[in-house]
């Protein structure tokens, strides 16, 4: 089979390389003659959450291709070992010229010929990633009675792509930014353009983006699906119900900070100061059309461009200059959490404010005792000259 089969990037046309029924059970589930049939319905369990749907075809498309060009089985066949070698494979796509090209374009942009699995090496968490995406295919694809069996299920060494709570938090740290890296981000949105309407919409509409990841401790996917009919008034204090991980919903408070940033924004879109009604608009909406929210992806540029602008108020060779240059949406959610620990706020509201469902996690985040506890140490003295 010709590599270029699969550079269409397209399940469907996927459906030549597994034509051959994939199973002869009759207790079979599922409306699917091969594999391609059965990723497709697989995923259509997650058609309405389309961050997940996104990440899963991706995932599901790459191992497809493998199985079929790399090792010449189907999913009926694998076993712990196709998975071993697909680990190891992950590590390094080879050979490279075949497995890994540019990104894919723009839709109405790329040729046919365009696609490839990948754009290099996966890291650590990239391909924790891939076996957390195609575990639950093998899962689903079992209850279905389609296979037999999970061989991703039998990997026990996880480990491995487990970094210690100490490592994550160390990174953590890492990207937490200063008060000073702080300042040069809120400059920068700050001095945004206002010479006419449409620069006025997009800077209120930068401030609010920020404004909203940084009080709600949003993640950036939460956000692009959030509506003004998920702030809500209970008993004279405003709440933001938020649809996080799983699809479980959680609360946030708002505070007075925020409140105040949501209706300097409604204001200067032209709407009531807050929701009157169930609106079920987005909050961060396009300049066009005020139904249609902005993507991920949209968001994500923007937070990026505003900390790229700051970083070049750094020395190019500090380390200001080199972390803002890696800033994403998450990090501000990184500060929201760290920022909550400093104002006081206990670890059990924070906990509750971050919708964690385990407190390990929190615990990445929460360090206000470490500057107390560095300040304390400089009482040690290697003699005492009083």
């Amino acid at each position: 089979m010709s590599i270029t089969a699969f550079q269409r990037g397209n399940l469907r046309s996927l459906a030549e390389l597994s034509r051959q029924p994939q199973t002869t059970s009759t207790r079979c589930r599922i409306r699917a003659k091969n594999d391609v049939e059965a990723i497709e319905r697989w995923l259509d369990e997650y058609f309405e959450k389309p961050a997940t749907y996104r990440t899963y075809k991706k995932e599901a498309e790459r191992f497809l291709v493998w199985c079929v060009n790399a090792q010449k089985t189907n999913f009926s066949s694998l076993d712990r070992e196709h998975v071993e070698a697909y680990i190891e494979f992950l590590k390094n796509p080879s050979p490279k010229e075949v497995w890994c090209g540019p990104r894919r374009k723009k839709k109405g942009v790329a040729s046919e010929t365009t696609w490839y699995p990948f754009a290099g090496p996966l890291g650590e968490s990239a391909i924790k990633l891939a076996l957390a995406s195609l575990n639950s295919l093998m899962s689903y694809l079992v209850d279905a009675r389609y296979v037999d069996a999970n061989p991703f299920a039998l990997i026990r060494r996880k480990s491995r792509f487990k970094k210690s709570a100490e490592e994550q938090s160390i990174r953590i740290q890492e990207r937490i930014v200063e008060d000073h890296e702080w300042s040069a981000i809120i400059d920068v949105i700050e001095s945004s353009p206002e010479s006419d309407d449409i620069a006025r919409f997009k800077k209120e509409r930068l401030r609010f983006l920020f404004s909203a990841l940084f009080f709600l401790g949003l993640r950036i996917d939460e956000l692009a699906r959030a509506l003004w009919a998920h702030l809500k008034k209970i008993n004279g204090r405003y709440w933001f119900f938020v649809r996080g991980k799983g699809d479980s919903w959680g609360k946030v408070p708002v505070n007075s900070g925020l409140l105040q940033a949501i209706m300097r924004y409604r204001h200067q879109m032209g709407m009531a100061p807050l929701p009157e009604s169930e609106e079920h608009m987005p909050l961060i909406f396009s300049l066009r059309k005020k139904d249609r929210a902005l993507t991920v992806r949209q968001m994500s540029n923007l937070v990026k461009e505003v900390a790229t602008l700051a970083a070049k108020k750094f020395d190019p060779a500090s380390i200001s200059h080199k972390k803002l240059l890696r800033f994403s949406p998450h990090w501000l959610r990184h500060l929201s959490a760290s920022r909550q620990d400093l104002a006081g706020i206990s670890f059990t509201n924070i906990k509750s404010n971050l919708r964690h469902q385990n407190e390990q996690t929190t615990r990445l985040y929460v360090h206000a005792h470490d500057d107390h506890r560095h300040q304390q140490m400089e009482n040690l003295k290697l003699q005492d000259h009083g």
